[in-house]
């Protein structure tokens, strides 16, 4: 649900489903009985205005698009803003369009794509560490996190308007994502380095996805047409 335009983020909690609309509204579905209502709770982003752009799989962490083009990691634990994602200056000073962002299985990793650049992050600390600071005093500065990999579009045509389908895998490595003429390609983040490519002779694909597990990637095209292919 996570992309260029409005959507809404979810994630899977102890209490049941939450889900967060991009201008921070939330909603929780309790389980075992899913409540019905609507997005009428706000998230407490006052520290952090912007707009949210995806939530990690615990519920715990979002990535918040700011003004001038910052993206900042939220931690609802501790309910502020814990990290700046260290971002490519903006051609016109802000988001024309909301940057497509994801985490990956086990929320350790984050990818952040806004049209120009895929960057990936190691989420490594990145929490707000809510009980190792006394109540009562301004909590610590976080630093800036740098990316562990970035992608570029390899058509030049494509340098303001890249937004090609992208999962990341649950290793702390791999990430996959659309290349030109519809190839698939598997890097390893961390080594820079190219694993796989492979042609699924899908006309267009529209989206990725990889099993927790990750050995099962899923990719959707166009025509409802779905491909499960094996990684191992």
């Amino acid at each position: 649900t996570n992309g260029a335009n409005n959507g809404v983020s979810l994630a899977t909690t102890a209490n049941g489903m939450l889900g967060v609309r991009p201008e921070g509204r939330q909603r929780e579905w309790a389980t075992p009985a899913l409540r019905d209502g609507g997005f009428n709770r706000q998230c407490p982003t006052g520290a952090a205005p912007g707009k949210v752009l995806a939530l990690d799989p615990t519920g715990r962490l979002a990535t918040v698009a700011r003004f001038a083009g910052r993206v900042a990691v939220y931690d609802f634990a501790c309910e502020r803003a814990t990290t700046e994602l260290a971002r490519p200056e903006p051609a016109h000073g802000s988001f024309l369009l909301l940057p497509v962002a994801n985490f990956c299985p086990l929320g350790r990793r984050a990818c952040v794509n806004d049209g120009t650049t895929l960057d990936v992050y190691d989420l490594a600390g990145a929490t707000g560490g809510a009980e190792d600071e006394p109540d009562g005093e301004v909590p610590a500065p976080r630093g800036v996190l740098s990316p562990v990999f970035t992608l570029r579009s390899d058509r030049p045509g494509e340098a303001a308007g890249w937004y090609p389908p992208f999962a990341l895998l649950a290793d702390d490595r791999g990430v996959l994502v659309r290349r030109p003429r519809n190839r698939v390609q598997l890097w390893d983040a961390p080594a820079n380095a190219l694993v796989g490519e492979w042609s699924w002779r899908l006309e267009w694909v529209t989206c990725l996805a990889v099993a927790p597990d990750g050995l099962t990637a899923a990719a959707g095209g166009r025509f409802a047409r779905v491909l499960l292919w094996d990684l191992d």
